[in-house]
């Protein structure tokens, strides 16, 4: 990149603070954006951050002002898409590679860059991590993300984690009973522990989820001396099927147990958690809540499965039309199950953008197993933790079934168990979340 005296050509820009809905007014200030093209039409756009907060700070390209959209300038470097700290004199540089985005376009004018700020404590939708050096990148959007979320580098060495619109939010967790063909069943399901009787519950915050189960790669990545991707002779991982064989004392410790010591985790030796906090900055990593699970599995659907499924009580048959479910799941179809879990990503994910939430493998919460119907009287709670461990929280909730699950039971409202000193559990693994607050 040539600096800005080589530019040959400069245009206005327009320059965008947003502060209603975010914090005090004054507090965020983008001013003075501008930017210029060289002569190999890369781009350089420079602003002021002013206030007394840092902020993320995201740029958008318009023409005529409408976007030439998110995928057209995802090759951007510089004080973008990250946390930038206000300053009252320095000047902060994006720089543009406009010949690899947009190649068959000229930046003439009627071409605008509106420069975004937020507050930290309402960051944008995406969240990146780069668990192989810790940096950490904010985007408004799946296509703002380089190269695609199916990208490989997304299920290997980074995560993308998806803001799940929860703060101040009420649902209905449990058994849809309002599910066509479910009346019939519910009792038998209570009965096996495997279901809580439907319930209001509140949620106070906001919290990214990881897109994807985490993979053998990304697990690897952040524990190096726990990379073997075949930890037993039977069932052989690839890199990019769900990390499985993994108790839940190796994620989070075997002295810390939630909700008694909150998100304290074992300190030593390493446990996963431990480490991507670090690699993360010091970003409360964890496992999701039972009830955070679910909210984020159902994404606003009321029925068994997420995008509002439905079961007419016939396993593999459904009111949408036989085979639906399969879009949306790798589970036992008929008694006849899948020989191993898949790769992540492959089907279609759910309204917030979620894959594999149903089948696959089974995710470990952070809830103590406590049963079905004792989980819950029916009463409304508000962000509930489960039941103190009483065991020493050996066993652990598991969400959302696996590959060797039937599909009824991979339901949203569905809930098993595994205890964690269980070594090699190929058909169970784990996704994190972490607060929706920026670093």
């Amino acid at each position: 990149m040539k600096s800005t005296n080589h530019f040959i050509k400069s245009f206005s820009a327009a320059a965008v603070t947003l502060i209603s809905g975010i914090c005090a007014a004054g507090e965020i200030n983008v001013s003075d954006v501008a930017y210029a093209q060289n002569g190999k039409r890369d781009v350089v756009i420079n602003y002021k951050l002013t206030g007394t907060e840092s902020a993320v700070v995201t740029v958008d390209v318009l023409t005529n002002g409408v976007s030439i959209g998110e995928e057209n300038f995802t090759s951007l470097k510089g004080a973008v898409n990250t946390v930038v700290a206000p300053s009252a004199t320095a000047t902060n540089f994006i720089y543009w590679a406009a010949t690899k985005d947009w190649p068959e376009h000229k930046i003439a004018s009627g071409v605008s860059v509106k420069v975004s700020a937020r507050a930290l404590t309402n960051p944008p939708d995406y969240f990146v991590l780069d668990l192989t050096n810790g940096g950490r990148k904010y985007y408004n959007s799946t296509n703002a993300i380089p190269g695609g979320i199916s990208d490989d580098v997304y299920k290997t060495t980074k995560l993308v984690m998806r803001r799940i619109p929860a703060g101040g939010e009420t649902f209905t967790m449990g058994y849809p009973t309002n599910d066509p063909g479910m009346s019939a069943y519910y009792s038998y399901w209570l009965s096996r522990n495997i279901a809580m009787p439907p319930h209001a519950v509140s949620l106070t915050d906001d919290f990214y989820m990881g897109i994807y189960e985490l993979t053998a790669k990304q697990y690897a990545t952040v524990w190096p001396s726990q990379s073997n991707l075949a930890p037993d002779n039977q069932y052989h991982q690839e890199e990019k099927q769900p990390r499985a064989y993994t108790p839940c004392a190796n994620i989070r410790g075997s002295s810390k147990y939630w909700p008694r010591d909150g998100h304290e985790v074992q300190d030593s030796p390493d446990r996963f958690i431990k480490l991507i906090r670090g690699i993360a900055g010091g970003m409360e990593f964890d496992l999701p809540t039972e009830a955070q699970w679910e909210f984020a599995c159902r994404a606003g659907s009321t029925t068994l499965w997420y995008d509002n499924i439905s079961w007419n009580g016939t396993q593999g048959v459904f009111v949408d039309g036989r085979g639906v479910c399969d879009q949306y799941m790798w589970a036992d179809s008929w008694g006849t199950a899948l020989g191993t879990a898949q790769e992540v990503g492959l089907l279609k994910p759910n309204a917030y953008g979620l894959y594999d939430m149903h089948g696959n493998v089974g995710e470990i919460c952070l809830d103590a197993w406590g049963g079905g119907p004792t989980a819950s009287d029916g009463s409304a709670v508000v962000d509930p933790e489960g039941p103190e461990a009483g065991d020493g929280g050996t066993y652990r909730v598991i969400k959302g079934g696996g590959y060797k699950t039937g599909k009824g039971e991979c339901g949203s409202g569905m809930r098993t168990t595994s205890s964690t000193a269980t070594p090699y559990e190929p058909d169970i693994g784990f996704r994190v979340v972490c607060p929706a607050v920026a670093r």
